[in-house]
């Protein structure tokens, strides 16, 4: 006889006090349905499913041997302490005879199955375990009998089974069910072909009822969350979320627009003739930017009681498309109907961009007092990718009392919060929003449940990936019928992805829906044209299959004579030269041409300036000096002071030092002491960190304005959402909505004037001694861009001329783009396959990030005080501080870079794991790098930690 406990419990808290089995199991149980509000279409209310999942997650935990286990005591038979399946037999027993339908039956097997793990296959893993205990190979018949045998457990799981069912169930109906084996039958007919015996079923996925992946997604999350705030002690308020206001945002406009009238109001059917203003005037812009945000504020509320699901919002750069997208979401969620909904529960709102690279931009909106003033460790608003800080502190005083030992299964962590996507507004990316979606870990699901009702806006959807397209679009219609969340597709190339689908319904926020095109787009993008688009020889030499491409150094030759002469229209009269970015397609040919560029100036006598070295003595000479005592984290400089510093070391001076003026966008020139004739040559990245990205792009900034001659070579990590304006733009071939992104980076704001900014289209040649151009190592197929390059082949031939105005780019050649697009096969089926048919196990190795390469994280310290702080976090890890190494590993996020393993390799005495394991132990996969020498990977004036020539995604990106 095993022993017998007279409480049967869940868990021992730190202090060794047990909670009561029961206890945790109605705390689930009633967290479940608060946390969901989705009404299921089934044969019982998704509240009671819910409840029944929640209060029953846990009823394995009531065997015999499991309570031995939870005490500490020694079991010699482990399977027998497992406790998921357990329960998932005994929710699949309690909802049948609740009357459930067979698909909620199997979603609350599958949720509770694997509420500690990531989702199965689901008919293969039904199959195999039901064929298991049929076989005497399982153990759940043996736990089934321990119970029976021991009247205190028995009594407990009847209390279970019948509190859970509403009375349906009890003991001694799960347990003849169990011993009969029909509970058996009813499962494996449901997930398997029948055999000719007993025993020989095979897995038939097509058998399962549709869109059983969603439902299970959806609850096994719900599930999850429950379970580990409950574990956590997390009170029920601390999951609800505050809110930013739109109210604050629209009080920062009006205080811009003090000394404007009121804009005349636009409609959908305005016209370039029609519209009253004269748009060579920057107060007009204005003007028209707040027409157009006021108009999408009016639209936004329609789309609320309208039956679309994914609202568009087309503008082109340079109409305040940030603005205007907030309004549009916040508005939503304002007028969605909140009739059960306290102001604490309204919808959340979720900013998702493609890259990390790019969201502190974005960050500074919400973050700066003067505009919504978010705390990022508050409920409001929480930043959340790989690289984040995450943590939200409930603001309730004294709740926590500083004691996060509040459970047996760990500290409290803030983090979780933050994580769980809990607050008011998540800005976030593609990455965290849609892999969360396919198969997620047991972490990565927790935020799920936060999509609820959700407003979400998809900041640039054109630049996931073309093979992910059609699953996007299934994904879209799980978050639309599933999580009853409105989706906000927000670009200047409104890419096919939604309308083209016909189970997706859109509407314009700037007025009709997207199969009408409202005349105003047309408008908006014919009244901030930018830029003029040259397409090089080149381009048409690719059309046409020639090997004739342009070589480096022509290409240097090129950028260099741009940059030493002078815009027509510059940004003062005395300017010595011009600003001119070069977009490179891999880190190869952004290297080589940067080498060439340098040549080249040497070549003519010209003095040269590398932004990457002056950064890096600013560096130096910003940080704080080490002492005796731990250094902090937050003696760091701010990135704004290392690149004030920087400006000085290159010898420029600002004309004004008005602080309200954020350093970018100051105006800074040449002291007389300086060089006139010098040649300023920047490199950038993604192997760059954050914080140097950061500081680099507001150095290039005030560069690019400053009148002297410049050039800035880049892979795509510029193109998309940096707030980073040229004069002149080269864009390597790519895809058309890709060199729209790059032209974003030209005559930005208007600083040399209307259509002013020139923007160059070419294709480069590779290396020397290579064949294959750098495009085709990035974009493939090759038709791609062979089609590319013929849309605009086509365009020159219809202009008779090789310069297109920006609106024919944008408003016809983009649009044949994505047509074509649509008439390929390019899109990958594999992925909604295998969501239609719920194999959530072969999903999970499915991502965005279309990479051969494997990454490590390395945190590279720079400084003297980086290498002690970096250290004193080592020291940590082999101490028992938990709070304080976790604390300085999120502290020095923005320290760190993404490198392939292949590069580690190939340097691995200059690298070590933060916790000083090896490489291929348990622990924390993050590399530390302290090489202080010229032998260290990572070289600012390079384009930082780039070990050998990358031509794969990792070294273009940085997606998570």
């Amino acid at each position: 006889m095993i022993h017998v406990y007279d409480d049967i419990i869940s868990r021992l808290d730190d202090n060794n006090t047990e909670e009561l089995l029961r206890t945790h199991s109605d705390d689930v149980g009633s967290r479940m349905p608060v946390l969901s509000s989705y009404s299921s279409d089934g044969s019982l209310d998704s509240t009671v499913i819910l409840r029944c999942e929640g209060y029953l997650h846990d009823f394995g935990k009531v065997t015999p041997h499991f309570q031995r286990y939870v005490r500490c005591a020694y079991v010699e038979e482990k399977q027998l302490t497992y406790h998921a399946r357990l329960g998932a037999f005994a929710v699949f027993h309690a909802l049948e005879w609740m009357g459930a339908s067979e698909r909620d039956c199997l979603v609350g097997m599958l949720a509770v199955l694997k509420h500690h793990g990531r989702l199965p296959d689901a008919a293969e893993r039904l199959t195999k375990i039901v064929k298991a205990e049929r076989n005497d190979d399982g153990y759940v018949v043996q736990q089934v009998d321990d119970i029976d045998e021991n009247a205190q457990n028995r009594a407990v799981a009847n209390e279970l089974l019948r509190e859970g069912s509403n009375g349906s169930a009890s003991w001694e109906s799960f347990k003849t069910a169990i011993d009969d084996g029909t509970l058996f039958a009813t499962i494996i007919e449901l997930a398997s072909e029948s055999g000719h015996r007993e025993g020989t079923e095979e897995p038939a996925p097509e058998q399962l009822p549709p869109k059983l992946y969603d439902r299970v997604l959806h609850h096994w999350s719900v599930l999850t969350l429950a379970d580990k705030t409950s574990a956590a002690a997390i009170k029920d308020r601390d999951l609800r979320p505050s809110h930013l206001e739109l109210t604050d945002l629209e009080e920062h406009i009006h205080t811009l627009r003090e000394d404007l009238d009121d804009p005349p109001p636009l409609e959908p059917d305005t016209t370039t003739s029609s519209l009253p203003l004269d748009l060579t005037d920057e107060t007009a812009l204005n003007q028209l930017r707040e027409g157009v945000r006021r108009l999408v504020k009016d639209n936004a509320e329609q789309f609320v009681s309208s039956s679309a699901n994914v609202a568009t919002l087309t503008l082109p750069t340079g109409l305040g498309k940030t603005f205007t997208g907030i309004t549009a979401a916040y508005t939503i969620r304002n007028a969605l109907d909140h009739t059960e909904l306290s102001t604490e529960t309204r919808p959340r709102v979720v900013y998702a961009l493609p890259y990390t690279s790019i969201i502190e931009q974005t960050r500074d909106i919400f973050e700066s007092e003067d505009i919504l003033n978010a705390d990022p460790y508050g409920l409001a608003f929480t930043v959340h990718h790989y690289l984040s800080d995450t943590v939200s502190y409930p603001k309730i005083e004294g709740e926590y009392d500083g004691d996060q030992t509040a459970n047996s299964e760990g500290f409290f962590d803030p983090a979780l919060l933050g994580e769980s996507w809990r607050s008011g507004t998540t800005l976030t990316t593609f990455v965290q929003l849609f892999e969360s979606l396919t198969a997620p870990t047991n972490a990565n699901g927790l935020k799920l449940p936060s999509l609820t009702n959700s407003v979400i806006i998809l900041d640039e959807p054109q630049t996931l990936p073309k093979q992910w397209w059609e699953a996007i679009r299934r994904l879209t219609t799980l978050l639309v019928e599933r999580y009853d969340a409105n989706i906000i597709s927000m670009t200047a190339t409104q890419p096919s992805l939604f309308t083209h689908a016909p189970e997706i319904e859109t509407m314009s926020l700037l007025g009709g829906s997207d199969s009408d095109t409202p005349p105003l787009v047309d408008t908006c993008f014919e009244a901030v044209e930018r830029v003029e688009y040259n397409v090089d020889e080149s381009v048409h030499s690719f059309e046409a299959g020639s090997d004739d491409l342009l070589s480096i150094d022509a290409a240097a030759d090129r950028l260099f004579g741009a940059a030493t002469t002078p815009m027509n229209r510059s940004v003062t009269e005395d300017d010595d030269g011009s600003s001119v970015l070069s977009v490179c397609n891999t880190v190869a040919s952004t290297q080589e041409l940067t080498e060439a560029v340098n040549e080249r100036a040497t070549t003519a006598g010209r003095p040269v300036a590398r932004i990457g070295e002056a950064y890096q003595d600013a560096l130096q000479v910003c940080s704080p000096p080490v002492n005796d005592n731990d250094p902090s984290p937050s003696s760091r400089p701010n990135p704004d002071a290392v690149a004030e510093q920087t400006l000085y070391e290159l010898g420029f001076r600002p004309l004004d030092t008005d602080a309200s003026v954020p350093l970018a966008k100051q105006q800074w020139r040449l002291r007389a002491t300086t060089e006139p004739s010098t040649l300023y040559v920047g490199t950038f990245t993604s192997r760059l960190r954050s914080r140097d990205r950061r500081a680099i792009v507001t150095i290039a900034n005030v560069l690019a304005r400053a009148g002297v001659p410049f050039v800035f070579v880049s892979t795509q990590a510029v193109e998309a959402g940096v707030d980073i304006s040229f004069a002149r733009v080269y864009r390597d071939l790519a895809p058309l909505d890709s060199v729209v992104q790059a032209a974003g980076r030209c005559n930005r704001s208007f600083e040399w004037g209307h259509s002013a900014g020139q923007v160059t289209v070419w294709a480069l040649a590779g290396p020397e001694g290579t064949s294959r151009p750098p495009a085709t190592c990035v974009y493939k197929p090759k038709k791609l861009l062979s089609k590319v390059a013929a849309i605009l082949g086509d365009r020159c031939r219809k202009r008779d001329s090789a310069a297109l105005p920006e609106s024919d780019l944008t408003r016809r050649a983009i649009p044949a783009f994505y047509d074509w697009i649509e008439r390929q096969d390019l899109e990958d089926r594999t992925l909604v396959e295998r969501i239609e048919s719920c194999h959530a196990e072969q999903l999970q190795y499915a991502s965005l990030i279309d990479d051969e390469y494997a990454k490590y994280d390395v945190i590279v310290a720079e400084t003297a005080f980086e290498r002690a702080l970096l250290n004193t976090m080592v020291d940590s890890f082999a101490s028992k501080d938990k709070h304080s190494r976790y604390d300085l590993l999120t502290a020095m996020a923005d320290l760190r870079v993404s490198v392939p393993v292949s590069d580690i390799e190939t340097i691995q005495s200059q690298v070590h794991r933060i916790d000083r394991k090896s490489f291929d132990a348990e622990g924390i996969n993050v590399l530390a790098c302290t090489v202080v020498s010229e032998r260290s990977p990572y070289d600012l004036a390079a384009g930082g930690f780039i070990v050998t020539d990358d031509d794969g995604l990792a070294g273009r990106f940085t997606f998570h």
